[in-house]
């Protein structure tokens, strides 16, 4: 087990903590990281047409970990089975490897149009993090991911790093179950060394390419979620952290903005408490990126108030709508609003008390001018094919960063 196999390696962390921290210094005295996922559809037109002039970062999605991925949806599961035929366990592979192909080149012209560009594959997501729990528990499952993940990296020379999307360490991501005791323990300590040996890997591929390769994550700042992670003995390894404000609100039984700025009556979650979670957990402003959410989540029997949720309300999920088909099409009978406290952008049908909570141009404005007040990296979305324009546009006016050539 690694919780037994490595507990004696972190005082040897210190060092390394020293001297890998200060790699990634310059990396971070750039311009404001404006970043957005990108998930792969096979479509390298649609790639040729990304607005990479406002864009300091497309985060890739998803690489896959092969294992047990039973989380997931059926077609997934069986893209991962064939993707993984005859691979070892926990080998990071494109579970959708021909739309990933046909994309490739695309970006590899986009970046040479665009030499600010850079392009990290993320690893995971809320449906793929699955096999990150059993690679934790052996020294060879995590020896095996590190060594397949910079593989992956040194053959595609689009790559500019890694983004670690796991959902969650210490689990309650999808379909998994909460850890406790030495198992959430465990994971806590692999999450420094995965970091720490996929920083050392990327260290030793730039001194072969003399490429710089940057090492991010996304993960959320919720409290339980912030405290699995050692952020003190894992950040030096880390250029930037991406912390997923948004998704506050999901599903049945109760509605709320998803994806405010400020807390608000009965609405104690909100960008704000996660990033300062974050920032208490001992990740330096400078490393911090604020999500912002380029979709929105609706209810019916919200409980919405006017300017607060009543805490009795049964709210019945009506799904996601990406911010372009709102404002392109409203639903029919809701009527916009904006919540001043929480700066919050919504729609709200009286007649069966709907509610979607979204992300438009004022609430990203106000995002992005209060991670730039708060001295934050920048800020980023999920995701870029979801946006017409205006929120990206209202991104880089809130960091006031000039479009690149």
């Amino acid at each position: 087990m690694i919780l037994k196999l490595r507990l004696t390696l972190i005082p040897t962390l210190k060092l390394s903590i020293f001297l890998l921290g200060l790699i990634t210094l310059s990396i971070n005295a750039q311009e404001p990281v404006i970043a957005s996922y990108y998930s792969a559809k096979g479509e390298p037109t649609a790639v040729s047409n990304l607005p990479a002039e406002k864009l300091s970062h497309i985060l890739y999605a998803f690489v896959g970990l092969c294992g047990d991925n039973s989380g997931t949806n059926a077609a997934t599961q069986k893209a991962m089975a064939t993707a993984c035929e005859g691979k070892a366990p926990f080998s990071a592979v494109f579970y959708n490897e021909n739309a990933v192909m046909t994309e490739l080149n695309a970006f590899r012209k986009l970046k040479q149009q665009h030499p600010h560009l850079r392009i990290l594959p993320s690893f995971g997501g809320w449906t793929l993090s699955q096999p990150f729990h059993e690679m934790a528990k052996s020294n060879s499952g995590l020896k095996h991911f590190v060594e397949s993940a910079l593989e992956l990296i040194k053959k595609h020379e689009v790559f500019d790093g890694i983004d670690i999307d796991w959902e969650y360490p210490g689990g309650g991501g999808n379909n998994q179950r909460k850890l406790q005791g030495k198992a959430a323990l465990n994971e806590k300590l692999v999450f420094t060394l995965m970091m720490k040996e996929l920083r050392e890997g990327l260290n030793k591929l730039q001194q072969q390419t003399g490429r710089e390769y940057q090492l991010s994550a996304a993960v959320s700042g919720q409290a339980d979620k912030t405290n699995a992670i050692d952020w003190k003995k894992t950040i030096p390894f880390m250029d930037y952290v991406f912390a997923m404000t948004y998704d506050f609100a999901v599903g049945n039984g109760r509605a709320s903005h998803h994806t405010n700025l400020f807390s608000s009556e009965n609405n104690p979650q909100s960008s704000e408490a996660m990033i300062n979670n974050l920032l208490n957990a001992g990740i330096p402003e400078q490393k911090l990126v604020l999500g912002i959410a380029f979709y929105g989540r609706g209810w019916t029997n919200s409980g919405w108030q006017g300017d607060h949720f009543n805490k009795e309300n049964q709210a019945v999920s009506i799904g996601s709508f990406t911010y372009k088909a709102l404002i392109n099409k409203p639903p029919t009978g809701y009527q916009y609003g904006y919540d001043t406290k929480a700066q919050a952008a919504y729609f709200y049908n009286a007649d069966n008390k709907g509610f979607i909570s979204f992300d438009d141009k004022r609430s990203t404005l106000a995002k992005a001018q209060w991670a730039k007040n708060k001295g934050l990296a920048g800020v980023f979305s999920w995701q870029l094919i979801q946006d017409n324009g205006n929120l990206l546009d209202a991104m880089n006016k809130g960091m006031k960063l000039k479009a690149k050539e």
